[in-house]
């Protein structure tokens, strides 16, 4: 490989780090499985973190949760599937709870993302791509 390539190499590996450090590092205070969910500062992010443990225990998510929906167990799910099924199936593979699943899950597509437009903007000028990669950590945080 060249040495151009390696340190570009070396300084997305840093800045991926750097951005998981101080993304969901400081958002799961540093540990990686939560008796509790810890980080979510909104109602919104509690019901789809429920989404997501119900497709844990469930494995699909045909139906509400009964102790979302005032006990009714066959009470239509009216919410997009796609995040807690991805959230669900990850939890399961990763080993962790649901509700923990959830927050890393929306942080590394955030990052995928930020990468995703790094190799676009590289395609046309790598030097402008490096200096602009400072912009994720703005973006990111």
């Amino acid at each position: 490989m060249q040495r151009d390539v390696l340190i570009e190499a070396a300084f997305l590996l840093l800045l991926f780090g750097a951005l998981v450090y101080l993304g969901p590092g400081e958002v799961f205070e540093r540990r990686l499985v939560n008796e509790k969910p810890v980080h979510f500062g909104a109602g919104d992010g509690y019901l789809y973190a429920m989404f997501s443990n119900w497709v844990y225990d469930q494995g699909d998510f045909r139906n509400n949760p009964p102790y979302g929906s005032a006990g009714f167990s066959d009470s239509i799910a009216y919410h997009p599937p796609m995040l807690p099924v991805i959230a669900g199936g990850f939890a399961h593979l990763a080993g962790i709870n649901g509700h923990d699943a959830l927050p890393l899950l929306m942080a590394l597509f955030v990052l995928f993302g930020a990468f995703m437009m790094y190799w676009f903007v590289r395609s046309y000028n790598r030097t402008v791509a490096i200096l602009g990669s400072s912009l994720f950590v703005f973006l990111y945080i």
